[in-house]
């Protein structure tokens, strides 16, 4: 099939809500519009809500070959709401969804994506983030404050030094490095699940500093 999404950008309708006002984003265009707002011209407070699943190919089982740009960076933080309403983003590439989020990311689901992690470093709140099929290997690489309800077949954090609580990891510990609060989250793993050729065994931090509480391990050994 080919790629739905070509590299094009597309400035998408934005309504108010509430007293806020959002950029409805219904396609891969209009989400590369927003990105470039955001990275060339530096505009804060940019809300975003999805409208509709965002498919960047024809069949939703397939990864683009396209590599999308990552909404912000280092010297340039996400600093509004981005809802994605309960929408599922199909067949993304790139490093990250968001590069630093200073506010909210929520109720979003990723399938057939390859990307290191929806956000790189989250200084805000995550809520409802969900990593399907595919090659995502965390929801947030650097967690310096909270996330919670998330899951998938990934880690929630590589590095935690905020609060994760009521998630749900499978195949991976919860995070790698905690230094901070693990609480009311379940990892389960499968021992004849393998990753990159090495049995995966979960839990819920592979190294711990931090505090650990409500929390519970699963593991399904098959022959």
């Amino acid at each position: 099939a080919l790629p739905i999404w070509d590299g094009s950008t597309s400035k998408p309708s934005s309504k108010e809500i509430d007293g806020v006002e959002y950029y409805v984003i219904t396609s891969p265009s209009e989400l590369a519009w927003f990105a470039y707002q955001m990275n060339h011209k530096k505009i804060d407070n940019m809300n975003v809500k999805l409208g509709n699943d965002i498919l960047f190919m024809e069949d939703t089982s397939l990864t683009s070959s396209l590599s999308f740009p990552t909404i912000g960076d280092s010297s340039n933080a996400f600093s509004g709401i981005f809802d994605g309403c309960g929408f599922t983003i199909y067949g993304m590439k790139g490093s990250y969804l968001i590069f630093r989020n200073e506010n909210e990311v929520k109720n979003i689901t990723f399938r057939n994506s390859e990307l290191t992690s929806v956000i790189q470093t989250n200084n805000g709140f995550v809520d409802k983030i969900e990593i399907g099929v595919g090659m995502i290997v965390n929801v947030v690489s650097y967690n310096n404050a909270d996330v919670k309800n998330c899951k998938g077949l990934g880690r929630i954090a590589y590095n935690n030094k905020g609060r994760i609580e009521s998630c749900l990891s499978e195949n991976y510990a919860i995070v790698s490095i905690n230094s901070g609060v693990i609480s009311k989250s379940r990892s389960f793993i499968n021992k004849s699940a393998t990753i990159s050729g090495t049995a995966q065994f979960g839990g819920i931090a592979d190294e711990n500093s931090g505090t650990i509480e409500f929390c519970e391990s699963v593991v399904s050994i098959k022959k």
